[in-house]
């Protein structure tokens, strides 16, 4: 039987934040059981029922489900558009996560397109949230770093990290981010270079940091910390 709407906006509200906070596979556990039954009270283009969908298409990306992944994060932003507009948050959001779900695919060029195409009507919104293009462009240097584009990657960090030290002062939460993941770019640049050293620097520079605003076991940490044990390898296989 249906679950009441009660215990399923609840189950969206925390999904979500839990998402947020870059912990996929939990807010997965939350959404992927209760789908139905999002679908049936709360109607296929409800907020929640759309977010939902999108975290469930990016945990089926993470474990392999491509094909399945794809479909349903393409259908999840065919129906937010629809539904709530081509530049509604909910919208942006869709994107973003069918954008994650064609680069796990090994797809970043068909992801950059997706991106771009909505950033376009965002752009064209008369009036639109102070971060909304910011989080399309987030997406568009992750996803040129992910198709080892490194030099557009970092030119459009330093761009991001310059627009929310202005925007938003050089204490604010997002500034940091943005200046953390200019640096990130950075040191994958050098090392694609050779420069193995100098990335090395660079993330042993960021791991505390990282460490300190996420935790050590937070998949943005552990990301951190591979990349420099990798960087260390092939600083020590260059001597």
């Amino acid at each position: 039987c249906a679950l009441p709407i009660s215990v399923l906006c609840t189950t969206g509200d925390l999904a979500t934040a839990l998402r947020l906070q870059g912990k996929l596979d939990e807010a997965n556990e939350l959404c992927e059981p209760r789908l139905d039954s999002m679908r049936r009270v709360l109607g296929r283009d409800h907020t929640l029922t759309l977010s939902a969908e999108q975290i469930v298409a990016e945990a089926m990306a993470a474990r392999g489900e491509h094909a399945a992944a794809q479909v349903l994060g393409r259908d999840v932003l065919n129906r937010a558009r629809k539904a709530k507009g081509k530049a509604d948050p909910i919208t942006i959001n869709a994107t973003v996560a069918l954008g994650r779900v064609f680069a796990a695919s090994g797809r970043p060029d068909e992801a950059i397109s997706v991106v771009r195409e909505t950033r376009a009507h965002v752009q064209r919104k008369a009036v639109r949230r102070p971060n909304d293009l910011f989080v399309l462009d987030d997406m568009l240097a992750e996803l040129l770093e992910h198709s080892g584009r490194l030099q557009e990657a970092v030119a459009m960090r330093r761009r991001l990290a310059d627009e929310a030290e202005r925007v938003n002062g050089i204490d604010h939460p997002l500034t940091a981010s943005a200046l953390n993941k200019h640096a990130l770019a950075t040191a994958a640049l050098e090392d694609s270079r050779g420069h193995h050293a100098a990335a090395v620097a660079i993330y042993r520079k960021l791991l505390p940091t990282y460490e300190d605003a996420l935790g050590p076991e937070h998949p943005e940490t552990r990301s951190v910390a591979g990349r420099l044990e990798a960087s260390e390898r092939r600083a020590h296989g260059a001597e």
